[in-house]
């Protein structure tokens, strides 16, 4: 199974300049992009041939947002989490046969780290509601935009104020992994420069999971994009 996902940085550029077929071109099995930017746009209700579509947008026209395409049927989609008031579509929840599969957008800090308790609060919510979920047994893939740093990306900046790489952040990101999750760092071929934007993008998946993750690659082919496509291979 192929799973890839991008922070997209506006849907409607995707689709106007060809990245789209990029992505499909890879024949992932569900594509997950985070930062759409759209609201009931006209080209969502056309998701590719096989792919079923479910969208989570934010309700401020041009921001946020989150979407899924997916050949595989979900048992539903929830958008809900707990403990946290969401209007800028940060997460969605789809539940299949073998797992469930989350798509994150996770809150900036801010240039002045003022929204640092919101991040706080989505990632606690973000726990609480996979913890709920992950009562049926179903293992849970994690996958976005975190803007957070990996521990070894984290420490690859050592006592700067950068957003996603400060040591309240990286606190409340050990907090989320805490409940037996792990962060599948992306390969890179040798001489690509991985942007600090780059670095926040994770897939992030329990523990029982780990045996069955063929790889997970960083598509470095794009050029002009702040994010690029993370691409994860599970074979279950």
């Amino acid at each position: 199974m192929r799973i890839v996902s991008w922070n997209i940085n506006g849907l409607n550029a995707a689709f106007t300049n060809g990245m789209l077929d990029h992505i499909l071109g890879m024949e992932p099995d569900i594509i997950c992009f985070q930062e759409i930017r759209a609201n009931n746009m006209h080209f969502l209700n056309y998701p590719p041939d096989g792919y079923r579509l479910y969208i989570n947008s934010a309700k401020r026209a041009g921001y946020g947002g989150t979407l899924v395409y997916t050949k595989l049927r979900p048992y539903g989609v929830r958008t809900k989490l707990f403990n946290y008031n969401d209007d800028e579509g940060r997460a969605q929840f789809l539940p299949f046969d073998l797992f469930i599969l989350c798509n994150v957008y996770a809150p900036h800090v801010g240039t002045d780290y003022s929204k640092i308790n919101k991040k706080r609060y989505f990632m606690k919510s973000l726990q609480q509601t996979m913890l709920h979920l992950t009562e049926s047994n179903r293992p849970v893939i994690f996958c976005g935009d975190f803007n957070i740093a990996n521990i070894c990306q984290y420490r690859a900046y050592p006592g700067r104020k950068i957003p996603g790489f400060t040591s309240d952040e990286h606190e409340i990101f050990q907090d989320f992994l805490s409940k037996a999750l792990y962060v599948c760092s992306p390969q890179v071929d040798q001489g690509d420069t991985v942007s600090v934007s780059r670095m926040l993008d994770h897939f992030i998946v329990c523990e029982k999971l780990l045996p069955y993750i063929k790889s997970v690659k960083m598509d470095m082919s794009l050029l002009n994009t702040a994010h690029s496509p993370l691409v994860m291979e599970i074979n279950f």
